[in-house]
Formats: structure tokens, C-alpha cells, sequence
């Protein structure tokens, strides 16, 4: 199972990836929610969980994303009746507290990445990964998501539902690699950014 950081998106983000979902399929929540550690004494959380388990009503998990900042956890499944030809996914979202915060239902077909919540694009993200349309998606939501978060005054739950341009959160992040001098970083973020722009 792959759970940890990613890279500088440490204190805001852990994931578990779809390619290792083999390892937590027909498992129960028990077995499969993990605590991550903060890896910053500014996060004032103790610990999260990462939710990345298929559900006991037979729900298929394929991307489980955790934000140690906010203390938020969401999962996005395939439910049984799932159909390839019009995808729509499941999404649970866990507070701090381990309760169940949010619960919805995402129709791929109606996502506008120019004006969506991170719980929608979360679950964009995770279709293109799982789809193989796109298998770096999740991993550059949650990086270029954790750069958004780490400039935003309301990290908080609250903040994940605000309704965001994601293509500019993107530009955002090519220019911060570019500044840095990080032109494999630029091209990173730029080939995601172009490839969700030429869909918008």
C-alpha cells in the first residue's frame, strides 16, 4: 500500500494511489485506515486518518487523499453499478473527528475545473488516474493542492469547498517551479494544466 508524503506537499497532503489498490480491495475499514503523521508543529492536529478501504456496501476505493492542514480525509469509489461510459463516482469526505462530513455523488460529465470544489476535483483527478487517461492526476492535484492551501486563509474544511479556477491554481504552480528555476517541475504541471484545459 502507498501512503506518505508527497514531497514538499508534505504537510498538506498524503494519498493512497490507485496502482496498489489490489492491496486494500475486499479489506474492511479496520484494516485499511491509516494514521498519518504531521510532519509540521504549525499543524495543530495530532494525527489524521487516510480512509483508503472499499466500503462494507461494496463500494470499490480508488484514490484516498488526506489533508494533515485541515484534518480532512476523502475518498472517492466506484460504486457497484458503476459504468465506464458515464462515470459517476462516490465521494466521502472525514472530518477530524472521524465522521463522516460529506457524502456526494460526482458525475464526471458535469465537472467544470474552472469552477469546482477540491472534493470534485479530487474526484476528476482520480477518474483521469484510474481511467489511465491521465496516471500522474492525483499526484499533481495533490501538489498543486497543497501549494494552493499553503497561500489560503481559510485552511480549513471549509476552504475545500470553495469553488476554484484549477487551471489557475495550476499556473500558479508552473510559475512557482519556473521562478525556482525547476523547468522539469514547470513542464510537470504545464502538460496537466494543457491536457485539463483542452477537456474545460
Amino acid at each position: 500500500m502507498n501512503i506518505g508524503g508527497i514531497g514538499a506537499a508534505d504537510c498538506y497532503g498524503a494519498s493512497y494511489r490507485t496502482g496498489n489498490q489490489g492491496a486494500v480491495k475486499g479489506g474492511k475499514e479496520a484494516d485499511f485506515a491509516r494514521s498519518v503523521q504531521n510532519c509540521s508543529q504549525n499543524v495543530k492536529q495530532p494525527s489524521l486518518t487516510l480512509h483508503c478501504f472499499d466500503s462494507e456496501e461494496g463500494d470499490t476505493a480508488i484514490g484516498a487523499w488526506a489533508e494533515a492542514a485541515s484534518g480532512f480525509s476523502a475518498t472517492v469509489y466506484k460504486t457497484a453499478d458503476f459504468d465506464p461510459a458515464h462515470p459517476v463516482y462516490k465521494v466521502k469526505l472525514w472530518g477530524p473527528d472521524g465522521n463522516v462530513a460529506e457524502e456526494r455523488m460526482v458525475d464526471i460529465s458535469e465537472i467544470d475545473v474552472k469552477n469546482c470544489d477540491s472534493l470534485d476535483m479530487w474526484a476528476y483527478a482520480s477518474h483521469l488516474t484510474d481511467s489511465g487517461q491521465y496516471p500522474e492526476a492525483q499526484k499533481k492535484f495533490i501538489l498543486a493542492n497543497a501549494i494552493n492551501r499553503s497561500e489560503d486563509e481559510t485552511v480549513s474544511g471549509e476552504g475545500l469547498f470553495l469553488q476554484k479556477d484549477w487551471l489557475k491554481i495550476l499556473e500558479n504552480a508552473m510559475k512557482m517551479q519556473y521562478d525556482a528555476g525547476n523547468m522539469t517541475g514547470y513542464l510537470d504541471y504545464k502538460r496537466f494544466h494543457d491536457f485539463l484545459e483542452e477537456r474545460a
